[in-house]
């Protein structure tokens, strides 16, 4: 399937208002709006992302595909199938996030030998009948006009198109995302299978949604709690990679 992004102002590509009077420009469904919510973390994002902070178009045709991958950074996603066919979705949990990937890697072993970073690529696709015979819980939802779908952290998806179609996505991030992004940034950092970039700094934006919760009225307290209690992990972890002597 064919993907196009950015609300810019230069090139309004997303199917969803940015401005004026429009019934959604504001709306907490309106997906150019959703990510920077106050609960979401990704409002301290500097900058534009596209297909993160800002949604990403896709149009599909019979039979395109969109392979297994997970999010970003582990972030969630919502996708709105705007008109069209069908859209028919395999998804499996974050808690067999390990157990899928272990399996491809068996199943796969030349591709993987070759391109080690191959999940990331979006050009992976696996039975989702072989996946349930090797004891991987999956789930099939069709998506149809005026429906969205949210997927959860680590959790794997992928699926194809019944025929044209439009459709939009992006990323958010309530604070119980929090624990899924260290995971994810210890496996892109130190398992050679992962060796990849974050697509913003996590440590940045933790310290920034902090500054920002102290002062401002606008932080609920759950989120100023998770802050807090993230904080404390994220200082524990650099202290104990710290050299030299401890108190």
């Amino acid at each position: 399937q064919l993907a196009g992004g950015g609300c810019d102002g230069a090139a309004h590509t997303s199917l969803f208002p940015c401005a004026g009077r429009h019934a959604v420009t504001h709306s907490a469904f309106n997906l150019n709006v959703l990510p920077r919510l106050r609960g979401s973390l990704l409002r301290y994002v500097h900058g534009v992302v596209t297909g993160v902070t800002d949604p990403m178009v896709y149009v599909g045709m019979l039979f395109s595909c969109f392979c297994w991958h997970t999010e970003d950074n582990y972030l969630y996603s919502i996708n709105y199938h705007h008109g069209g066919a069908p859209k028919v979705w395999y998804g499996v949990s974050g808690a067999h996030h390990d157990r899928m990937e272990a399996l491809m890697r068996r199943q796969l072993p030349a591709l993987f030998a070759a391109q080690p970073d191959l999940l990331f690529q979006l050009v992976t696709h696996m039975s989702p009948l072989q996946l349930q015979r090797a004891g991987v819980d999956v789930c099939r939802v069709v998506q149809r006009p005026g429906e969205f779908i949210v997927t959860f952290p680590a959790a794997y998806h992928g699926g194809f198109n019944t025929g044209f179609n439009i459709a939009e996505a992006v990323n958010f991030a309530p604070c119980d995302w929090m624990p899924w992004a260290r995971l994810s940034l210890a496996k892109y950092h130190t398992q050679s299978a992962y060796m990849r970039s974050s697509v913003f700094s996590y440590h940045n934006l933790i310290l920034t949604a902090a500054r920002h919760a102290a002062t401002a009225a606008d932080t609920t307290a759950r989120v100023a709690r998770a802050l807090a209690a993230e904080l404390r992990v994220l200082l524990a972890a650099d202290l104990a990679r710290a050299p030299g002597p401890r108190r």
